[in-house]
């Protein structure tokens, strides 16, 4: 108890036939659908990655904090810094709406890059969480003291969103 809304989870939808189906077609980077069926909980949940990985739901601001919390304990131990892998890939689209095709792709359709990713990637509240974490971090910092804490994101997107993640020009938020 007090998890429910930790995982991006959904009820999915029926087709034509009343067969329950995913309730988008939103693809995992290893391939095939994102949403996998939870038969205990009778909902899908959705991973962009392995099935073993589902993705946390960062609209909840309980998940949020948590991961402050995560930070804020590796840091009392004595860590100079984190490094967050797969950034771009944090946050979905809230309707859950469908992934336009790619029609460039020229590949199989339960290949990733079969669609283009708007809603699955790269969301505008991805990079104000990126910015939160820095602050929390540099907070911490101010409170604390010692040295800039370091905080690396690893991003493959293209150059309009990847200089997003840095802040303004002068590489803060």
């Amino acid at each position: 108890p007090g998890y429910e809304d930790y995982y991006l989870w959904s009820d999915g939808i029926l087709d034509d036939d009343g067969n329950r189906q995913p309730p988008n077609n939103w693809l995992s980077l290893w391939s095939f659908s994102g949403w996998e069926w939870n038969e205990e909980r009778q909902q899908y949940y959705f991973h962009q990655f392995s099935i073993q990985q589902p993705d946390l739901n960062y609209r909840s601001e309980s998940v949020r904090q948590e991961m402050k919390d995560v930070m804020t304990y590796w840091l009392d131990i004595g860590i100079d810094g984190f490094r967050v892998d797969a950034v771009p890939h944090i946050y979905e689209d809230e309707q859950l709406r469908d992934e336009p095709i790619n029609p460039d792709s020229g590949v199989d359709s339960t290949n990733w890059n079969y669609l283009e990713h708007i809603y699955t990637k790269d969301q505008p509240e991805t990079f104000e969480l990126v910015y939160s974490w820095r602050a929390h971090l540099d907070n911490y910092t101010n409170t604390v003291g010692g040295d800039t804490r370091m905080f690396m994101t690893e991003c493959s997107s293209d150059m309009d969103k990847l200089v997003r993640y840095y802040g303004n020009e002068y590489g803060t938020s």
